[in-house]
């Protein structure tokens, strides 16, 4: 593969935005880009430690890109939803150079960037959270979403703890990790934020029959979004007729797929939906039928 870090894909206030690109081989490429956001709480997080799980999908034949985006120090929300549009415009004009098809554009994001990705695909054609939706060609559409751990539903009812002093301390944790998957809203929208605003934030609010095709991975052990929330995501999807897997790995923590046979798992996973959705959905229904002697029952 070969790899360009810090290509620029637009200017916020006088400064640059960058996005590291990862380009797999020719001898397997299919031409479908993969966005990819990172954690960090929409505070902090860098897209160069996403480089493991960028270098796996390009392995298996993805153009990988690892997105910066403004954080809340500097830009309040939506901002980090506007950058997200913006580097997938980027994506889409610059097809050629990349090599890809510009109809093939994947969004993955891994905690709050699974977050920006969700609300990225739910909220595709919707002015309100696009000031470049006038004056610029669309931010997708997008083919698929591959969410690691999001919080999808963000309430105003519960405050936010105090982690100013440094990482969270495991009450801080407590505080923030709702049982039904929840976290504060406060966390992005800040202590003045209302019930309308956490609703208006919140990914689970914008699932339709065209939502993209989304797979969700999630640790049945993790301290800080609990995996209930993507199970109530995913039974959304699947009221809503949207292709979608949800798939949970037992005894595992937040970001489990840094962890190196966690990472290469997950990514088999991911390919595997990939392949089926959005790189040859027909080739792989063609296969169906051809091995599965219970295809013709249902056809």
């Amino acid at each position: 593969m070969s790899i360009q870090f810090d290509a620029v894909y637009g200017t916020r206030k006088d400064r640059e935005m960058h996005l590291d690109i990862y380009q797999p081989s020719s001898s397997i490429n299919h031409r479908t880009a993969v966005l990819i956001l990172h954690g960090g709480g929409w505070a902090a997080g860098d897209r160069k430690l996403m480089q493991s799980r960028c270098e796996a999908l390009a392995s298996r034949g993805f153009t990988t890109l690892a997105v910066e985006y403004r954080f809340l120090g500097e830009i309040p929300w939506p901002g980090q939803l506007h950058d997200v549009k913006t580097a997938i415009r980027w994506t889409r004009t610059h097809a050629s150079e990349l090599d890809i098809d510009p109809n093939k554009l994947v969004l993955q994001g891994h905690s709050a960037g699974a977050h920006l990705s969700l609300m990225a695909a739910g909220t595709f054609g919707k002015p309100d959270f696009d000031p470049d939706f006038a004056s610029a060609p669309p931010a997708g559409p997008i083919s698929a979403v591959v969410a690691y751990y999001p919080p999808t539903r963000l309430t105003a009812d519960r405050a936010m703890p105090d982690i100013s002093a440094g990482p969270p301390d495991p009450e801080a944790f407590r505080a923030i990790r709702g049982a039904d998957g929840s976290i504060p809203a406060a966390m992005l929208l800040g202590p003045a934020g209302t019930a309308e605003e956490a609703a208006s934030a919140s990914p689970i609010n914008y699932v339709t029959g065209v939502f993209p095709p989304t797979i969700i991975l999630h640790g049945t052990a993790d301290m800080l979004v609990a995996h209930a929330g993507s199970l109530s995501f995913f039974e959304k999807l699947q009221a809503a007729q949207v292709p979608s897997e949800l798939h949970l790995f037992s005894g595992v923590n937040h970001e489990f797929d840094i962890t190196p046979s966690l990472t290469e798992v997950s990514t088999t996973v991911v390919a595997s939906f990939l392949n089926r959705y959005v790189v040859d959905p027909g080739g792989f229904a063609e296969e169906v039928a051809r091995t599965n002697p219970l295809a013709a029952m249902t056809a």
